[in-house]
């Protein structure tokens, strides 16, 4: 006589990996939020180069002036008379005497030396010029 036993058919464990998906969905969708991809900036085009180097932003003095003849020191808008009280102030805190200018391309040279003399007064040793790279394709 035989004994037949009996095969019982497991069914097979599934992770359901709904729930997973819309929490990380739900994560995505938070950073992608509350994150920005794009730092605020001054709107202006700066003219193309093809040398250039690159620069610590850390504790960088950067004055912009914008073709409407707006001057900006780092990202607060200035004005000319209160120029140098402020960055003499920028300057005092920086160890660098270093200065970056930003000017758009259809600013007259009379205005961009007019800023870079109120930067010398305030004690500004040195000056770069920032620029745009040039694209190979141009």
């Amino acid at each position: 006589m035989a004994v037949e036993f009996k095969t019982i058919k497991r069914s097979e464990a599934r992770l359901n990996l709904t729930p997973l998906i819309d929490v990380i969905f739900q994560l995505l969708v938070f950073f992608m939020l509350t994150s920005s991809f794009i730092h605020p900036s001054i709107n202006m085009e700066l003219p193309r180069a093809d040398l250039g180097g690159q620069t610590n932003k850390d504790r960088k003095i950067i004055l912009s002036l914008t073709k409407d003849g707006q001057v900006f020191l780092n990202s607060d808008q200035s004005s000319i008379a209160s120029l140098p009280e402020e960055l003499r102030a920028e300057l005092v805190k920086n160890n660098d005497k270093s200065v970056y200018l930003k000017s758009d391309k259809e600013v007259s040279y009379n205005s961009f030396f007019e800023i870079i003399e109120i930067a010398t007064k305030a004690g500004a040793a040195n000056f770069h010029l920032v620029h745009e790279a040039k694209n190979v394709t141009e």
